[in-house]
């Protein structure tokens, strides 16, 4: 797994790499009929980017049901890299299609609550700028060989906040966007700088 493009940190990898295993377990009966049937991880890949639409469509009229599409994002997204594996096909392009889309998902969704005024457009915008720009860092620093130990990726957090919202009589997403924007604000001037010495 780590020889390909990855955002994982120092203190994450091993754990990645027994979590994919674990996956690639419980998931194998399904990984063996969606090879023999001919399915590609880059078609999984791409119906975990289809399924924000669902997303898209509920938002202003059913929020939880919205979130369920959220759900079968990150479930394509999740065994799209374990049917690579499974088919011997994991690569550098693949990688980058799947970092690619599990980031798309964050976008879709954070501009779609800006749209119809379900969240601060200045903060959300503000964290989802330094959630792509960490994320694209930290591609750069594995590739250059240089982890780093430590970075908190809020996305599920904030995915999970917005079901929690629902049942809150005030907004939790708010402090959160504006804590995790200044704190990727500032992780990102690190990354920057670890960056700039190495190229």
């Amino acid at each position: 797994m780590s020889e390909h493009l990855n955002y994982f940190t120092g203190s994450e990898r091993e754990k990645q790499q027994r979590f994919c295993a674990v996956r690639a377990r419980m998931f194998r009966p399904l990984l063996v009929l969606l090879d023999r049937t001919g399915i590609t991880p880059n078609f999984l890949s791409f119906l975990s980017l289809l399924s924000m639409a669902g997303f898209v469509y509920f938002v202003p009229t059913n929020m939880l049901f919205a979130l369920g599409f959220v759900l079968l994002h990150i479930f394509f997204d999740g065994i799209d890299g374990s049917l690579a594996r499974y088919q011997d096909t994991a690569s550098n392009a693949g990688a980058l299609a799947d970092i690619c889309v599990d980031q798309g998902g964050l976008v879709i969704a954070v501009l779609t609550l800006i749209f119809y005024k379900m969240i601060d457009a200045f903060f959300g915008a503000w964290y989802l700028v330094m959630y792509i720009v960490m994320i694209t860092f930290l591609v750069l620093l594995n590739r250059l060989g240089s982890p780093v130990r430590f970075a908190i990726r809020s996305k599920y957090f904030f995915y999970i906040l917005l079901v929690l919202d629902l049942y809150t009589a005030r907004s939790i997403v708010h402090p959160f966007l504006v804590l995790f924007a200044c704190y990727m604000t500032v992780l990102n001037v690190h990354l920057f700088l670890r960056l700039r010495k190495l190229v």
